[in-house]
């Protein structure tokens, strides 16, 4: 199974702090640009499924690959955003004051998001849905639209490298990473493919 791991487009809130799962949190302009982009590239591939977190933001950058394709997209709670519990809201300088986000940026495997979640529930929620698609799609190619930290999550996870370390690798916001899996193994074939925005007319 060939999976096109994507991360949603850009958004006006994502300068302002970290706004989780909030509802509401839409694409920005260039982040609609980044979902017409992707959906560029990715019309070519012989796409059996769209799978996608159901926040807006996710929803919003699969539809025109949805809509290229003639695929309608399944909404998966497997790939929602981190629940980053009580920090969910908070400004970016608001965080740097609690010793604790220092803390889960370095020890991401043993430090959990206060009433939220931790690193390898994510990994584990994200892993696990890839590999009843793979029992589904084992042959196929899909696209799955999702958020930064359960993309690192997943590639942490296929390439064998610590969770602690997860950080080191970009995900960019409207970005593009591939991944082949097999039933005897799996194999990262793109990182982080990214599509500078052009203006439409």
């Amino acid at each position: 199974m060939i999976v096109y791991l994507v991360r949603h487009g850009e958004t006006d809130a994502m300068r302002k702090g970290l706004y989780g799962r909030e509802p509401g949190i839409v694409l920005s302009q260039t982040g609609k640009l980044q979902a017409n982009r992707i959906a560029e590239y990715l019309k070519v591939q012989p796409l059996a499924a769209i799978y996608s977190s159901p926040l807006d933001r996710a929803m919003d950058t699969a539809a025109p690959l949805a809509r290229v394709k003639g695929l309608v997209v399944q909404d998966s709670e497997a790939f929602i955003e981190v629940d980053q519990g009580t920090w969910t809201g908070l400004s970016w300088q608001e965080l740097q004051k609690d010793p604790n986000w220092a803390l889960y940026n370095t020890y991401r495997s043993g430090t959990s998001c206060p009433n939220g979640e931790m690193a390898v529930e994510v990994q584990a929620r994200a892993v696990r849905a890839l590999d009843q698609m793979l029992k589904k799609h084992e042959h196929q190619h899909i696209a799955v639209v999702s958020h930064a930290d359960v993309i690192r999550a997943a590639v942490c996870y296929y390439a064998g490298v610590p969770l602690d370390l997860s950080l080191r690798i970009e995900i960019a916001t409207g970005s593009v990473s591939v991944l082949e899996l097999r039933r005897d193994g799996s194999r990262i074939i793109e990182l982080n493919r990214t599509f500078a925005p052009q203006a439409e007319g």
